[in-house]
């Protein structure tokens, strides 16, 4: 009988933690770690180590966003390597070989 009554109010702090958690996150009420709650948070998880984590993965994802951001404004016609620009996207235009795409008249 113990164990019956254990398995219930497991089940029914399990369903609190639930709602907890979907209030929290629907009201996005994240605190200043601007993370939103997981159940493991209200079951004993450690929420700090999850924000922690969640932190240093936002600062690596915005790393490689600068740096790729970085590498495509470093590149141009002149200083690229080739291994970046293929040959067809380094062909200059000549405005006479396209009138129609230039308002320019064929002579």
């Amino acid at each position: 009988m113990k164990r019956v009554y254990d398995d219930k109010q497991a089940r029914e702090f399990r369903l609190w933690a639930v709602e907890r958690v979907e209030f929290r996150n629907a009201h996005q009420m994240f605190g200043d770690a601007k993370v939103p709650w997981a159940l493991e948070d209200l079951l004993g998880g450690d929420r700090e180590a999850r924000v922690a984590k969640a932190r240093a993965e936002k600062i690596e994802a915005d790393m490689r966003f600068k740096r790729m951001q970085r590498e495509l404004s470093s590149i141009t016609k002149d200083n690229a390597p080739d291994e970046l620009i293929p040959k067809w996207a380094k062909v200059q235009w000549k405005p006479e070989d396209y009138p129609e795409l230039f308002n320019l008249k064929k002579q």
